[in-house]
């Protein structure tokens, strides 16, 4: 599978296809979001890591939340 020059790797293809909220949130995100999160999972060096890493990825997902989501500033409130 190839998004916009970001190749999804087998096993996060393959878990993406079992859960849809996580395949949608996935599709929407921007290029560089979808690389961060497959670099984080490709970064893993022994298999459990990466099961595990793969298996927060796809909740995280399935949430509508980026890789790096606990660091982005919360926005301002328009309310007066």
């Amino acid at each position: 599978m190839l998004f916009r020059s970001v190749r999804v790797p087998s096993d996060l293809a393959a878990a993406l296809a079992a859960n849809a909220r996580a395949q949608a949130g996935f599709d929407a995100f921007s290029p560089s979001h979808r690389r961060e999160y497959i670099e984080w999972i490709e970064g893993a060096k022994r298999p459990e890591t990466r099961a595990r890493r793969l298996a927060t990825a796809v909740a995280q997902m399935a949430e509508g939340k980026p890789q790096n989501w606990k660091y982005e500033r919360p926005q301002p409130s328009r309310g007066r």
